[in-house]
């Protein structure tokens, strides 16, 4: 995984979403990363916060479409299909 300014970054198998989503939202609450956005006077802003499943078309079934839970509050996923033609397309 890899966390920027504003983005955390992962990727798994279709069969391990779980997995993924646990260990971002572990991330997301670590102490270390709480003390460091508190240090920098910032806080996780749920209302802007998004989270993107990206798949190819065939796999796109098999993603969860259940919230992920960040500080206590639900965020929907968007769901991205992978073409080769065009790059990302809504779903």
């Amino acid at each position: 995984m890899l966390m920027t300014h504003k983005k955390l970054y992962g990727f798994c198998r279709s069969d391990h979403t779980a997995n993924l989503c646990q260990q971002i939202m572990a991330c997301v609450e670590d102490v270390h990363v709480a003390e460091w956005m508190s240090a920098n006077c910032l806080q996780l802003n749920v209302a802007k916060t998004e989270f993107l499943w990206c798949s190819s078309c065939q796999r796109l079934h098999q993603l969860p479409v259940s919230p992920v839970v960040f500080s206590g509050n639900a965020v929907l996923p968007h769901q991205w299909c992978m073409t080769s033609e065009y790059g990302l397309t809504a779903v």
